[in-house]
């Protein structure tokens, strides 16, 4: 399955569905469906992007850049970053 279909909710399938089950298709009927799912992931996406926005007004410079260049090595697991508690018993 292609990624772009796997990121749609059965409801989603649902309703692209609906149109391939009348008796005439119409290009019309499943661009419309298509158009506010785009509109739906378009909106999600920009509240993504306004969060990482605001989440990086937070740190510092220096931790901000520390925090690019963790992130711009790809995916990681949870376990590959630095454990808060480990950070906080070192200045101790």
């Amino acid at each position: 399955m292609s990624r772009a279909a796997s990121s749609l909710s059965s409801a989603d399938r649902a309703q692209l569905a609906q149109p391939f089950s009348q008796p005439t298709r119409s290009a019309a009927a499943v661009e419309a469906v298509r158009g506010r799912i785009e509109q739906r992931h378009d909106r999600a996406s920009r509240r993504a992007t306004q969060a990482l926005v605001d989440v990086g007004l937070v740190p510092t410079s220096p931790r901000r850049q520390a925090i690019a260049s963790q992130t711009a090595d790809g995916p990681r697991s949870f376990g590959a970053f630095p454990q808060p508690h480990a950070a906080l018993a070192a200045n101790d």
